[in-house]
């Protein structure tokens, strides 16, 4: 099989590994030492990523892909095309067999260590949390994994918190912790590498796994290893139930059965949204079947998983039925909406359109042609167990997104933060039409033409926004906005010549090409920083660093009514400062507000009531804290222990003279000032 690579010989074979490792030390003992002009010289680069100029070097990559597909009729000219091209051809040649001399672990642990320096050293930029609520909540069951080995009710799923609370477990205080959760997303996201490599063996050579393990650390979407999600972990962990699902589909034993079952539980573990690739087994094992022309034979292959869901499905379903457990958890409530036909076929045209101009358009129309090549009839059994489990999860993962999208929980955007970990399969099945020599079926050709650009043409011009997280390819297309000719034509016209283009190409390299392109542009339109220094943002761990041993603190957020508070009143700051105090303390343990909640927030606190003499009640029963932390501008019966000013984090968007205050309580939390205004 293609994959079936020979093994190095043993005397040669420690001659081949140690340059690798030690390249792959260096780099990362290099991001470790000196991330600071590593980041720097990227962003350098990124500086010049605008949208003109990837548009302009992108026609340019397209305009050479239609005459290089003239230039093979003209024998002259294409003579002269190879002559000028030999230079470049033999330092490939050379760069090439020093490639194939090296273990394919130790190349992809060489772009692997690449890959982690680049985002690790960008990603120190990013200080303090940004996407809230997500955050707070991924960050609290890491710590309370950590503290009390004990997850909250409203976590989601197993595996983030458990990599999270290692920091939280080698640290000691919370800031640290963060910063060293940043470090381990990149170390575990850009293992993605490794089962997107071994995947695309199924169909290309080694040069070309290498290359599609290269695209697959990249990606724009990396920039979420700043943030505390599970992104970072359940990238990977998807690619790995896609190679569990093809080793399967190749050799149906137990065994892989066996490990495609604890793969698709890791990646439930991992996201709730992983649930869905229990269809995508289901739709995968018929479509190989067919492939082979033997579908009741693979059907039969895999009679111990149907056995295996059906229990699982009749357990599960006894556990809701009874309350005992919610599978879905807080996703649960997408279920109940309505999905009407025509909103779903919008957002799945916003999310498709979405998610190609973050690749390049290219390779997601040449996507279906390639999918299409691997399942012929005479293709390979690896090509075809590859195709089928590719279409079924991203499919299915689609779905998802989509119903996301439709529902009031999808906030009006689209979802490509949840989509793009199907980018590694895209790659290799448009890789793969490329080197099965450019087939186009007509009838398929102009099927996928005409859907890339329909989709483009039906995405709701509403959805575009430079504002979202959830939209990293949006922030770059949105940059030439103009009355006369919108973000949503230009993507449009885009999309539009990616298919004039994919019709006449002849050569692999524009789809790679452009894929890279939109990398970096949209990656410079996403790179997320924060505008307070590392060493500032030490500086929230006040209260940790302030209460006694085994103290604990709540924080009182005083809200107020349109007469303390006017229009225009500036309090983003004091609210921020509020959310960050309580993401890097361990020691608050509990949130709650009065009058008016925390905006900035992202989730709803406890609500305490005010009484007249001032004392704050819970439930009609006062609140008996021994330490509270309120805005410095209200008194609290009781003693100031500790002053946290807007000008020590340098937040410039407050109130002058706001501040944060820890009491020490004396009990009842009662408040002196009776006026909670900010005049």
């Amino acid at each position: 099989m293609l994959y079936d690579r020979p093994p190095v010989p043993s005397r040669r074979r420690i001659f081949t590994i140690l340059p690798g490792v030690g390249i792959a030390l260096l780099v990362v003992a290099a991001g470790a030492a000196a991330p600071e002009p590593i980041a720097s010289a990227i962003r350098g680069v990124l500086q010049q990523a605008t949208l003109a100029h990837v548009l302009v070097i992108a026609g340019l990559v397209g305009a050479l892909a239609v005459v290089a597909s003239v230039v093979p009729n003209d024998l002259p000219a294409r003579q002269r095309v190879q002559a000028a091209a030999r230079p470049l051809a033999r330092a490939r040649d050379t760069l090439g067999s020093l490639v194939d001399r090296a273990p394919w672990g130790v190349s992809v642990t060489v772009i692997a260590a690449v890959a982690a320096t680049a985002w690790y050293s960008l990603g120190r930029a990013a200080t303090v949390p940004r996407i809230f609520a997500d955050e707070l909540i991924h960050a609290e069951a890491a710590r309370a994994l950590a503290q009390s080995g004990t997850l909250p009710r409203d976590s989601y799923g197993l595996v983030t918190p458990a990599l999270d609370s290692i920091a939280y477990l080698l640290v000691g205080n919370d800031v640290s912790a963060f910063r060293l959760i940043q470090a381990l997303n990149v170390a575990v996201m850009v293992m993605a590498a490794f089962p997107a490599y071994l995947l695309a063996r199924r169909a290309l050579s080694h040069r070309w796994a290498l290359v599609v393990a290269a695209l697959t650390v990249i990606g724009p979407w990396l920039v979420y290893a700043r943030f505390v999600m599970t992104e970072a972990a359940f990238y990977p962990a998807f690619l790995l139930f896609v190679l569990a699902l093809v080793r399967a589909l190749e050799r149906p034993t137990h065994a892989r059965q066996l490990a495609l079952a604890l793969a698709l539980v890791l990646a439930f573990a991992t996201r709730t949204q992983a649930i869905v690739l229990v269809g995508a087994v289901v739709c995968a094992v018929p479509a190989h079947g067919l492939a082979r022309g033997r579908t009741r034979i693979a059907l039969r292959a895999f009679a111990a998983t149907w056995a295996a869901y059906a229990v699982a499905a009749t357990g599960i379903a006894a556990l809701a039925a009874t309350g005992i457990w919610a599978p879905l958890g807080a996703y649960e409530v997408l279920l109940r909406g309505w999905w009407h036909p025509h909103g779903l076929a919008l957002w799945a045209a916003a999310n498709v359109t979405s998610l190609s101009l973050g690749l390049g358009v290219l390779v997601v129309a040449a996507c279906p042609l390639g999918a299409a090549a691997l399942l012929r009839r005479r293709a390979g059994e690896g090509e075809q167990a590859l195709a089928a489990a590719a279409i079924s999860s991203a499919v299915w993962l689609l779905v998802t997104v989509v119903v996301l999208s439709q529902s009031k929980y999808g906030q009006g955007t689209v979802h490509e933060r949840n989509l793009f970990f199907v980018a590694p399969l895209v790659f290799i099945c448009a890789i793969a039409w490329a080197t099965h020599g450019f087939p186009r079926p007509k009838l398929l050709t102009a099927a996928t033409v005409a859907t890339v650009v329909v989709l483009a043409v039906t995405m709701p011009s509403g959805v575009i926004t430079a504002h979202s997280a959830d939209a990293l390819s949006f922030k770059l297309w949105t940059q030439l906005e103009r009355s006369s000719f919108s973000a949503a034509r230009q993507m449009i016209v885009a999309v539009a010549v990616g298919a004039v283009v994919l019709v006449r190409m002849r050569t692999a390299w524009p789809l790679i090409l452009t894929v890279v392109l939109a990398a970096v542009g949209v990656t410079a339109a996403s790179d997320y920083r924060s505008d307070q220094s590392r060493s500032l943002v030490s500086r929230y761990a006040w209260v940790d660093r302030t209460l006694p041993r085994e103290a604990k603190a709540t924080i009182l957020w005083i809200g107020c009514s349109k007469d303390d508070c006017p229009a225009g009143s500036p309090r983003s700051g004091l609210a921020k400062m509020a959310v960050y105090t309580e993401f890097f303390n361990s020691r608050i343990d509990r949130v709650g507000h009065v009058r008016g909640d925390n905006g900035s927030r992202g989730l709803a606190t406890d609500t305490f009531a005010l009484r007249p003499d001032g004392v704050v009640t819970s439930m009609g029963v006062p609140l008996r804290p021994d330490f509270v932390v309120a805005d410095a501008r209200v008194g609290i019966v009781g003693s100031r222990i500790a002053l946290l000013r807007a000008g020590d984090v340098a937040k410039t968007d407050a109130t002058r003279g706001s501040a944060l205050a820890l009491w020490r309580v004396t009990p009842p939390l009662r408040l002196v000032q009776r006026g909670l205004g900010r005049k």
